[in-house]
């Protein structure tokens, strides 16, 4: 009913900023909870930094939460909901530095999902992502603090 996975890496990076190589670790722990054969939820935590990743060679932090509810309709039939926060403290892995406090992103999207074979699954999603800075370009050249989108997708399962 519960499966839990733990991962750690570490590894030399370069930084988006400068030619400087740094350490970068990643801690990632994902638990997934088996309700009944069509009830699932889904947690997954990464903790991230990065030394010499900043202007000045100062290290960059960030994270992020998500959660996931999966219920299974019937065999050919899902649907999904899935929320996340992402904390860029520094704006390394975002690209928006807003000073000390970085750059906070949420999003959430909800999925119908339907499997007509067994190698093929097709999507159809509605997602809405914000942040505390505004960041999301639109076609006249401004930025937004939010955005939503709509996607379709067909899946091939090798």
């Amino acid at each position: 009913m519960v499966s839990l996975a733990a991962s750690y890496y570490k590894g030399e990076e370069f930084s988006s900023t400068s030619t400087q190589i740094g350490q970068r670790s990643l801690f990632d722990v994902v638990a997934t909870f088996t309700v009944t054969d069509n009830l699932s939820f889904v947690l997954n935590y990464d903790k991230a930094e990065q030394d010499k990743a900043l202007v000045g060679g100062t290290k960059a932090k960030w994270n992020g939460l998500a959660g996931y509810v999966n219920y299974k309709l019937n065999d050919a039939w899902r649907v999904s909901f899935r929320t996340e926060s992402f904390d860029d403290k520094d704006g390394f892995r975002t690209g928006v530095n807003v000073g000390s406090g970085g750059q906070k992103w949420k999003e959430s999207t909800i999925t119908l999902a339907n499997t007509p074979a067994k190698n093929v699954e097709l999507r159809a999603e509605l997602r809405t992502d914000s942040s505390n800075v505004s960041s999301f370009n639109q076609t006249d050249g401004s930025t937004k603090k939010n955005q939503h989108s709509a996607a379709l997708e067909a899946i091939y399962k090798f």
